[in-house]
C-alpha cells in the first residue's frame, strides 16, 4: 500500500492560538488526512511564559498525532515558501520575501534560546514549507489533501469551519480539573448577577502600531451598548495589567478584577470563567475569542473590536467573527 503524504502543522503563540491549530488539525483529521502538530516551537523555547505547549490543560485531547522532528527536518524548506492556496496551481509562485522575513524570526528566536543550537542544521532541510496565505483572507483549510508533503505555519481562525465541528470541539475542550475555592468563589458570583466579563489585553501588545488596537473608547462604547441592552450588571475584568485597569476603568460602577496569577495554571482559570458569564467584551486576542465561542450562555452578546489588526493582516472579520457577534469601532 502506497505510504500517504503527511500534512504537519506547526503549533506556535499562547493558549488560543494552539486552539485554533489544534482544532484545523482536528477538523482536518475528520476529512480522513493524514495530519500531525508540531510542537518542536515549544521544545527549544522553554523560558518563554506566554508561549508553552498548553494543549496538555485539556484531558480530553489525548491521541494528538505528533510529528517527529527528524520528519520535520526533512520536509521543510523555509527558502522554498508557498502559500496554500497556490498548491492548485502547476507552476508555484514563490514568496522568497516572506520566507526570508520568517527564516530571520525563527533564526532569531534559536539563537536567543540557546546559542548551543545550530539553526541552520534545523532550517537546512530539503522540501516545502508553506504559509496559511498571506494575509489569512480565505479558509485554506479547503485547500489541503494528500497530494503533497506540507509543513503549515497558520492559525486557522475561521468561525466558520469550526461550526463543522462544533459539539466535538466543545467536547475536546471541556474543562474538568478540580476549581480552586477561589475559582470556586468567582464562579458563585457570576451565577449570581447578569455578569460581563472584559477582556483587555495589554502586555506585548501596548504601544505596538499593528496589534495596539483597543482604546478606552472602544470599551467605553461597548460597555454603552451593553447596558443600552441589559440591566444590574456586574462586570468582571481580565487582563495582564492590572494597574492600567485600576487607573481606567474607574467609570464602572460595580467591577471585579479577575486575577489568578498566583494559580498554578491561571490561564486555564481565566478562560473557564469566560465560558461562564452571560455577556462578554473582548479584545483582539484569539484567547478572548475562544472564551467567547466556547460560551454556551443563551442570548449572550458578544462585542468585539471591528479591527483585529490595524494592517489588516489577520483574518478579515466577516471570517473570524460570527455574524450575530457586535462589532464596534476601535475608536
Amino acid at each position: 500500500m502506497a505510504r500517504k503524504n503527511k500534512i504537519i502543522i506547526s503549533l506556535s503563540g499562547g493558549l488560543g492560538n494552539q486552539m485554533f491549530q489544534y482544532s484545523a488539525y482536528l477538523w482536518l483529521k475528520q476529512k480522513g488526512l493524514n495530519v500531525y502538530l508540531d510542537k518542536y516551537y515549544y521544545d527549544i523555547q522553554k523560558s518563554f511564559t506566554h508561549d508553552k505547549y498548553k494543549l496538555n490543560y485539556f484531558s480530553y485531547i489525548n491521541e494528538i498525532d505528533f510529528a517527529d522532528i527528524k520528519i520535520v527536518n526533512k520536509m521543510v524548506d523555509y527558502s522554498r515558501c508557498y502559500t496554500i492556496k497556490e498548491l492548485k496551481n502547476t507552476n508555484l509562485n514563490k514568496l522568497l520575501k516572506i520566507c526570508i522575513i520568517i527564516k530571520k524570526i525563527i533564526n532569531n528566536i534559536i539563537k536567543k534560546i540557546n546559542k548551543n543550537i545550530n539553526s541552520s542544521k534545523i532550517l537546512n532541510v530539503s522540501s516545502k514549507f508553506y504559509l496559511e496565505t498571506v494575509n489569512y483572507n480565505y479558509n485554506c483549510l479547503l485547500d489541503i489533501n494528500n497530494n503533497f508533503n506540507i509543513y503549515i505555519w497558520g492559525i486557522f481562525a475561521h468561525y466558520k469551519y469550526l461550526n463543522d465541528i462544533k459539539d466535538l470541539l466543545i467536547n475536546h475542550y471541556t474543562f474538568n480539573k478540580p476549581l480552586p475555592q477561589k475559582i470556586i468563589n468567582t464562579l458563585n458570583i457570576i451565577k449570581n448577577n447578569n455578569s460581563v466579563a472584559v477582556h483587555v489585553r495589554r502586555g506585548d501588545y501596548t504601544g505596538d502600531p499593528i496589534r495596539d488596537v483597543c482604546s478606552m473608547s472602544y470599551y467605553r462604547n461597548a460597555v454603552q451598548y451593553i447596558l443600552s441592552k441589559q440591566g444590574n450588571l456586574k462586570f468582571f475584568i481580565f487582563s495582564n495589567d492590572i494597574e492600567y485597569i485600576k487607573t481606567n476603568f474607574f467609570f464602572l460602577n460595580d467591577y471585579e478584577i479577575i486575577d489568578n496569577t498566583t494559580l498554578d495554571i491561571p490561564d486555564y482559570y481565566d478562560l473557564f470563567i469566560l465560558t461562564q458569564v452571560k455577556h462578554l467584551i473582548i479584545s483582539n486576542s484569539t484567547f478572548a475569542w475562544w472564551g467567547a465561542w466556547l460560551n454556551q450562555t443563551p442570548e449572550k452578546i458578544v462585542i468585539v473590536p471591528e479591527i483585529y489588526h490595524r494592517d489588516n493582516s489577520f483574518v478579515p472579520k466577516d471570517k473570524l467573527y460570527p455574524p450575530e457577534w457586535i462589532k464596534l469601532a476601535i475608536n
